[in-house]
């Protein structure tokens, strides 16, 4: 599962708002959507600036078994 997150710029990088999806978080922030989802391509690509405020965050959500 993938978070997508809206954080202060400052050093704590504090969530404002946490979505599931790239178009939740385009509604909740005001943003355009495709404006978005350039971001988080240049996030997946390592090509991100840094202290934009934009974040994505992998949780395993566990719905995986493991092997014992």
């Amino acid at each position: 599962m993938v978070l997508y997150l809206k954080t202060t710029k400052d050093k704590y990088e504090f969530p404002l708002i946490v979505a599931d999806t790239v178009k939740e978080c385009a509604d909740r922030t005001g943003a355009s959507y495709a404006g978005l989802r350039s971001v988080f391509s240049r996030i997946r690509s390592g090509n991100n600036p840094p202290k934009t405020g934009w974040k994505m965050v992998c949780i395993d959500d566990g719905d995986e078994e493991e092997d014992l």
